[in-house]
């Protein structure tokens, strides 16, 4: 049972366009969960299977800016949906409608197949922090006043200009502000900061869905099992199974599906797979073995060729908007930041 069990919690989840085609096992995932609600902002009208805990509310993005604009201010920058994660830590004043009642707010993504969320959060004590995990695909804020308001403080001069909300909330890039400047705010201004985390991200550098940032390892494979995912490493012929929070797909969210009703499988490049227990040393021989050189070369190629046409993109984007002063612009949040950031030894 959660501690402080009769806390609320819910994560608002606002997303404008068509949803994942396999948007209905995230829903799946996350509706095992009996501590934690969440709110869907949408325009997408496609006829899900919504489990209890979800609440749905059909808007429009140009609405979500208006309400945007309204707490934060009328000069703020956002024209794409994608920039709302820049402004996650206004979310408690944003949407305040939305969360009365509830004791903490959070903010998720919806490229992540969840676990079992409650065995993680149980054990946690609430009521003893400020905020919830470091990373914006999953983390939590008291609703309280210093809280909700604390992305309006302001940073010495000593810290990268991007680490402030009103540098992120005037350009076109995402500054990534919903996991550094908050968390550099939430560490280092007398917020009391859970910043453990138990969720994995898949791998940006590989074809093949696999957990970490190192070189290829052993064999392994990422599998949903019976309300919990679990990757498993084959090492030495033995099998190791680590269990996570959740799996944050990133970079792969477009993942062959065919509106299957699983309820156990593997998440791997060539789709969702129905997990059949006595078929693990075939899955680690077919999912989980190293890609040939020549299909790393393909899928790095490809993988490289649209980050730099997004970031030529985004530099012609800051240009037209923010002119000369992007350059300003793209020397803290390109260089000033990460430089701080490897500085501090902080990832």
């Amino acid at each position: 049972m959660l501690k402080n069990s009769n806390l609320k919690l819910v994560a608002i989840i606002p997303y404008f366009g068509k949803l994942p085609n396999w948007f209905q096992l995230y829903l799946n995932s996350a509706g095992n969960s009996k501590y934690l609600d969440f709110l869907l902002l949408t325009d997408d009208k496609t006829n899900f299977d919504y489990p209890s805990n979800f609440s749905v509310q059909y808007t429009t993005f140009q609405e979500v800016v208006k309400l945007h604009k309204e707490i934060v201010g009328k000069k703020i920058y956002l024209e794409s949906p994608y920039k709302l994660c820049d402004y996650r830590p206004c979310f408690g004043l944003v949407f305040k409608e939305y969360i009365k009642g509830y004791d903490f707010w959070g903010h998720c993504d919806i490229d992540l197949i969840f676990g079992d969320i409650d065995k993680f959060i149980e054990n946690i004590d609430f009521n003893k922090y400020d905020r919830l995990f470091p990373f914006g695909h999953f983390s939590f804020y008291k609703n309280v006043h210093n809280v909700n308001n604390a992305f309006k403080i302001k940073l010495e001069s000593n810290y990268p200009k991007s680490f402030n909300f009103d540098f992120c909330s005037t350009t076109t890039f995402s500054a990534n502000y919903d996991e550094i400047g908050i968390n550099v705010v939430f560490r280092e201004k007398g917020f009391n900061f859970y910043q453990d985390f138990f969720s994995a991200n898949t791998n940006h550098f590989y074809k093949k869905f696999r957990i970490g940032a190192g070189i290829y390892e052993a064999p392994s494979f990422l599998a949903y099992i019976d309300g919990s995912v679990y990757e498993f490493k084959k090492i030495e012929n033995e099998i190791r199974k680590k269990e996570y929070i959740y799996f944050h797909l990133q970079d792969k969210k477009n993942i062959p599906y065919n509106n299957e009703t699983l309820k156990n499988f593997l998440i791997t490049d060539e789709g969702f797979i129905d997990f059949d227990e006595d078929k693990i040393d075939y899955y680690f021989e077919r999912y989980g073995g190293k890609e040939t050189d020549a299909e790393l070369h393909d899928y790095l190629r490809e993988f490289n060729e649209n980050k730099r046409k997004k970031l030529k993109n985004n530099i012609v984007k800051e240009l037209k908007y923010n002119k000369f002063k992007f350059f300003f612009t793209f020397y803290s949040i390109y260089f000033e930041a990460k430089n701080w950031l490897q500085k501090n030894k902080i990832k």
